[in-house]
């Protein structure tokens, strides 16, 4: 995926790297315990509700591994 900011086009992979990053930055925390389920139990409810800190998150680590890359 491709997105112009400022002018400028930057590149995003949503692949299963980016779903690895996900996972380390935002786990799903139940008690002591992390789950490697960060997508479907924290991001898509906070996306869905319209989160901004967490689509600039979710960018930032999908650009990641690009050329031309995003500060937060």
């Amino acid at each position: 995926m491709k997105l112009k900011i400022k002018g400028k086009e930057y590149s995003f992979k949503f692949g299963t790297k980016f779903v690895r990053e996900l996972d380390k930055v935002m786990p799903f925390i139940d008690g002591n315990m992390e789950f490697g389920m960060g997508l479907s139990a924290k991001v898509l409810p906070e996306l869905r509700s319209y989160n901004v800190n967490t689509l600039s998150r979710v960018l930032e680590i999908a650009n990641r591994t690009e050329e031309e890359t995003i500060t937060l």
